[in-house]
């Protein structure tokens, strides 16, 4: 009995130590699954594996040791934290200046409406002249963002990220979600 013990408490020690993915499949032939694989990757059912592949379907993605719920389409997860998948679209340029005329009315010091003339001490005409005046341009691939051109998200990651607007994501539930608390895999697991 003490024998058996043994034996047992040494492998799980080197099943722990080594940590082998050690999984047993069996599956429909029918449906193009083996009958009974040893492949982690295999079509079918899980009936027997040991650490890491040893995670509840409740909460299947192993990371950093703990089983956690998978997040939601469009993030990946690091420990409990789903953070938005970004595409990084290059910094900003200075845009450029482009100059135009505009035609302004001045009376004095007081100023004065185009097309209406005041009287006051003294001064009794407005003056129009052109004045040169220059607005940022972004070029048509880029658009205007804190004053920089940036090139334009793509149509699938339509939203900056705050803060950053060099990276384009699509924030469905902001930058970031909680997936709740990592659960510790068993040792071993049976069935699906």
């Amino acid at each position: 009995m003490w024998a058996v013990l043994l034996v047992a408490i040494v492998v799980a020690f080197l099943i722990l130590k080594y940590r082998e993915r050690f999984t047993v499949k069996y599956g429909n032939p029918f449906d193009g699954e083996d009958f009974l694989s040893f492949d982690p990757e295999a079509k079918g059912t899980r009936l027997v594996s040991t650490t890491p592949d040893t995670c509840p379907l409740s909460k299947p993605v192993l990371d950093a040791g703990l089983c956690y719920e998978e997040c939601e389409n469009g993030y990946n997860g690091i420990g409990p934290v789903c953070w938005a998948n970004s595409k990084d679209v290059g910094i900003g340029i200075i845009p450029d200046l482009q100059w135009y005329k505009e035609r302004t009315t001045s009376w004095g010091s007081i100023g004065c409406t185009r097309g209406r003339k005041f009287r006051f001490s003294g001064y009794n005409d407005c003056y129009e002249y052109d004045i040169w005046k220059a607005r940022q341009v972004c070029s048509e691939d880029r658009e205007n963002v804190t004053g920089l051109c940036y090139r334009k998200c793509p149509k699938e990651l339509p939203d900056r990220i705050p803060g950053m607007p060099y990276l384009c994501a699509k924030l469905t539930r902001g930058l970031s979600y909680g997936r709740g608390v990592g659960e510790v895999p068993p040792i071993f697991h049976f069935g699906a």
